[in-house]
């Protein structure tokens, strides 16, 4: 009876209280929780002590209540609560559609929509260590160093994600002591002996070749363990999105943020060094399995963690392939992944390249790429693109 007499009140205070909800928060503005603290109105996922709560198996009926009066309307097969605003955080970064186009790109730290970001192509079904199409993985940026023995000379120094229109992420052990003026970043490329090349009746579109005006490089990065190797390069007036140039996905919601992706099948891409130690003038792209990470703890010390015992930080992860792993000229390059989340599949970017794990010479047989997670960063991406 006690049960029947809590969900009829839930049910009452459900319909009562969702058309003021939806009033006050439905657009994603202020709203007052049910306890009365200040927040926002975001998606269910998007809200972390809300959305373990609403997978809790054995709820109090005080827990249900709770969840109930923080609903504030519905979002596409989901629904919004009143989120304190404490954990909104880096989450306000997404916008609408509409809201971004109202904002314009003065905005330098709004990252897009799905419907923007991570497009999946018919070329995407195919994998192997093979060519890429021309319009495979168009967020691929290579970044260029300017030769000391010929300034007007550039050479590949790394890889990069474009993630906006003004932000690439990086490895940070790219950048030592490098001059502004020094980096280009050029996106669009597809082969690096032409600027017509073509395929299957397909030709390359123009590039776009920018200077940037900031390199973010994380402030717990070291240099001897490679922890925290992510940079963020901020692109001087920004790109167009093209067919040729377009952004990843970030693995923003909670449900990927501390997914390690283990016994996966991923991807990398890039131009770097082949079995023969020779630089590929055409995009390339083969897959990768992501390897397992075993913590061990002896008596009275930390945890350490392992990968086919390999020593990394839990910050990082690992994934080997048949033939490749990744080699020295896709440092900073994407490691990805087709995820759906909220009923839509797009590509992620779930790992930046750091460094080859073993002994082994980089892209030989069983060889071990070392990747900082990005779901680690994701905190510190989401606040050094709002506030540079």
């Amino acid at each position: 009876m006690a049960v029947n007499n809590c969900f009829a009140l839930l049910l009452s205070l459900c319909c009562a209280l969702c058309f003021f909800n939806t009033i006050v928060g439905a657009k994603g503005v202020k709203c007052r929780t049910p306890r009365r603290e200040y927040g926002n109105c975001v998606p269910i996922l998007e809200c972390r002590s809300l959305r373990i709560l609403s997978v809790k198996v054995n709820r109090t009926c005080r827990e249900t209540k709770l969840l109930k009066e923080s609903y504030c309307g519905p979002y596409n097969f989901s629904y919004k609560v009143c989120c304190p605003r404490e954990e909104i955080k880096s989450i306000l970064i997404y916008r609408d559609k509409e809201e971004r186009t109202r904002r314009g790109k003065a905005d330098k730290g709004i990252l897009p929509t799905t419907e923007e970001c991570g497009t999946l192509t018919l070329s995407n079904r195919i994998y192997g260590g093979t060519e890429t199409d021309i319009d495979e993985y168009p967020w691929i940026a290579l970044i260029l160093l300017r030769n000391e023995g010929d300034k007007d000379n550039f050479f590949l120094r790394c890889s990069g994600s474009l993630i906006n229109e003004y932000f690439v992420v990086t490895a940070a052990h790219c950048f030592n002591q490098t001059s502004l003026s020094d980096v280009l970043v050029r996106l669009g490329e597809w082969n690096l002996n032409t600027d017509h090349g073509c395929n299957k009746n397909r030709c390359e579109l123009p590039l776009q070749e920018k200077e940037i005006d900031a390199i973010i490089k994380h402030p717990q990065y070291k240099e001897k363990s490679m922890d925290n190797d992510v940079a963020l390069l901020r692109i001087k007036n920004g790109v167009k999105f093209t067919e040729n140039v377009q952004p990843i996905c970030l693995p923003i919601d909670y449900s990927q943020r501390d997914n390690s992706y283990e016994k996966q099948q991923a991807v990398i891409s890039g131009w770097g060094g082949t079995e023969n130690e020779v630089y590929s003038p055409i995009k390339l792209k083969t897959t990768v399995h992501i390897i397992p990470v075993v913590q061990k703890q002896r008596k009275g010390k930390k945890v350490r963690y392992y990968c086919n015992h390999v020593l990394i930080s839990n910050s990082k992860m690992c994934a080997t392939g048949e033939d490749h792993d990744s080699c020295p000229a896709d440092s900073g390059g994407p490691l990805m992944i087709t995820e759906n989340v909220n009923g839509r599949t797009n590509w992620y970017l779930i790992g930046i390249i750091s460094y080859s794990g073993l002994e082994q010479k980089c892209g030989s047989e069983n060889s071990i790429g070392i990747y900082a997670r990005v779901g680690s960063f994701i905190d510190w991406i989401v606040h050094a693109i709002k506030n540079t």
